[in-house]
């Protein structure tokens, strides 16, 4: 969904958070309509929030984000922001794939 770098301000580390565990999961977001899609506030246990637009488009699908609407409370501050890191992923669910595909040119 989305992955968040942040700087912790005790120590200036790097540290790294998924969106699915600190937020989603622990029903820690909050849903808006919009015109032709929705925003996700994404709150993190670790003072900031992050809100994500996804909207259709006439010819397909937009992610995306405002950084002015990305609240800090200081204790941490976002560093950097992947949206939809696994957005083109597959898993394979057949059982009749070819462990050892062959390429033909």
């Amino acid at each position: 969904t989305l992955m968040v770098e942040y700087i912790e301000t005790e120590n200036f580390t790097v540290k790294t958070e998924n969106a699915l565990v600190q937020s989603i999961n622990k029903k820690n977001c909050a849903f808006e309509k919009l015109d032709n899609g929705f925003r996700i506030i994404y709150y993190f246990n670790k003072g900031f929030s992050i809100p994500v637009d996804y909207t259709l488009k006439e010819d397909g699908f937009s992610i995306g984000i405002d950084p002015s609407q990305i609240t800090e409370d200081g204790s941490n501050l976002v560093y950097r922001v992947h949206i939809a890191p696994f957005a083109c992923s597959l898993i394979s669910v057949s059982e009749n794939l070819d462990p050892n595909p062959k390429l033909i040119i």
